[in-house]
């Protein structure tokens, strides 16, 4: 059975107290935030275990991730387009590819 990374992600998030990470994507686009939310995938659709990631600019995060109209900020990262992510916290990084 193949390890989903994600998942390994999403425990080491959990552990951290601070979320701050850089996500370098498969295009080479780096973006650097905190993480405050993930969208669950489905397991009987053999989806990973977080198909998207919700992350803000740092200077956001106290927002919970909306405006004042409560629109989303911030950015959806899908899962497959992630190379790694790296935590600023314990300064360790987890390969996706």
């Amino acid at each position: 059975m193949k390890k989903d990374i994600s998942k390994l992600a999403y425990d080491k998030f959990m552990t951290l107290r601070l979320p701050e990470i850089r996500v370098t994507l498969k295009n080479g686009k780096t973006i650097t935030g905190t993480l405050i939310g993930f969208y669950k995938g489905n397991g009987h659709k053999n989806e990973p275990f977080i198909t998207k990631w919700h992350i803000l600019k740092s200077k956001d995060s106290t927002t919970l991730g909306s405006d004042v109209f409560g629109n989303r900020i911030g950015g959806l990262i899908n899962h497959e387009e992630i190379a790694r992510i790296y935590f600023r916290e314990d300064k360790s990084t987890i390969h996706f590819t």
